[in-house]
């Protein structure tokens, strides 16, 4: 029992104890912070894909040709939604998952009124472009929640 008492007053280990408990909570918030950064790099890609995605559809409008060959990076392509799709998906960084990305192109009247079914001159595009975010560390609960952004152009030629 008295080597029990001197045992419990005695602070040999405490350091060590201290240490653990605030490395862990810093560890912590540098992998949050990490997540944050991860989740903050994908919202900037969403947004720039759909305003890259609007421009690839205003640049090439209805006067291009229909081919697009093996490259959507060219100017031989045209501004249909599966191309505006498949240009976004190819300029997609690293990680970012592509199979997750969904991309949806829309054509509308524009000021100038009348019906608009595809890249036709007058006509407004709009590029919506979501990506699920999942948070890599399995301590976080937060379920996966969707980035979204939207770009619109006037076609001009």
């Amino acid at each position: 029992m008295q080597r029990l008492a001197r045992f419990a007053q005695e602070e040999h280990g405490s350091e060590l104890v201290e240490f653990a408990m605030s490395s862990l909570i810093f560890f912590l918030m540098l992998l949050g912070l990490f997540e944050f950064c991860l989740a903050l790099y994908a919202d900037h890609f969403v947004s720039y894909a759909a305003s890259e995605g609007a421009r690839y559809a205003v640049v090439r409008g209805s006067s291009w040709a229909s081919s697009c060959g093996a490259s959507y990076a060219t100017y031989s392509c045209t501004a249909a939604g599966s191309n505006v799709s498949d240009y976004v998906k190819s300029i997609t960084p690293g990680g970012i998952t592509v199979s997750h990305l969904t991309v949806n192109t829309t054509y509308q009247a524009g000021p100038s009124g009348g019906g608009c079914t595809g890249p036709d001159l007058g006509c407004m595009v709009q590029v919506t472009v979501s990506y699920p975010f999942d948070f890599l560390l399995p301590l976080v609960s937060v379920s996966a929640f969707t980035l979204q952004s939207s770009s619109a152009m006037t076609v001009s030629q």
